[in-house]
């Protein structure tokens, strides 16, 4: 597959898996070409609402605010299986 075939799948995944989470502003930051495993990884920034104690205020008191997180989403070359996702840390990030 081409890689604006697996940055489109990656994309359209993470938009699915995560809808419930009200995410935003989801981007490519990286792809790569696994040679090993024949399959693409391909980094996706987005907009996730950081989860607090104040979480069962209702909405109108309280705006979660946002915070960019990246997720690895591995996508196998032959057919476009997605067989993982994954946290992608930053350095020095917690």
């Amino acid at each position: 597959m081409k890689v604006e075939e697996a940055i489109t799948r990656a994309k359209a995944f993470v938009r699915e898996v995560f809808a419930n989470e009200e995410v935003s502003q989801i981007r490519l930051e990286e792809v790569e070409f696994d040679d090993n495993d024949n399959a693409w990884l391909v980094t996706i920034g987005l907009m996730r609402p950081i989860i607090t104690k104040q979480e069962h205020m209702p909405s109108y008191l309280s705006q979660a605010p946002l915070k960019r997180t990246y997720k690895v989403v591995k996508i196998a070359d032959d057919g476009g299986a997605i067989p993982s996702v994954k946290i992608r840390q930053l350095h020095g990030e917690e």
